[in-house]
């Protein structure tokens, strides 16, 4: 009986602490961006969804490079059929981030977009 109740216990700890020590943000939810002009989106991170935020950028269907910038990185270069993940350290209780994929050509740019924070 007291091996029962410990379980109990326990799981019940478990799933009250679950929604905070799992929790996450799906900021761009697997976007497909098609046009010759940029990419841009922000938005304010809450460290309260996770302490990284991943930006994943795939350059489909195309002959030429893109180009990626998130706050706090260097522009990252993304070849024809290439995808990249951007890290980024989320501190403090807010960060605002701006995420830009541009192309020096002016070709139609056909992407692939998600950004998640955990």
């Amino acid at each position: 009986m007291k091996k029962i109740m410990g379980l109990c216990l326990a799981m019940v700890l478990i799933l009250s602490f679950s929604s905070s020590a799992f929790a996450s943000a799906i900021l761009i939810d697997n976007l497909t961006h098609r046009s010759t002009s940029d990419f841009k989106d922000s938005f304010t991170l809450n460290e309260k969804n996770g302490k990284t935020l991943n930006v994943h950028v795939k350059n489909r269907h195309s002959t030429d490079p893109v180009y990626l910038t998130v706050t706090g990185s260097s522009e990252k270069k993304i070849r024809a059929e290439e995808e990249i993940t951007v890290p980024v350290e989320v501190k403090g209780k807010e960060k605002k981030i701006n995420i830009k994929v541009t192309n020096k050509t002016g070709h139609r740019m056909d992407l692939f977009i998600h950004a998640r924070q955990f």
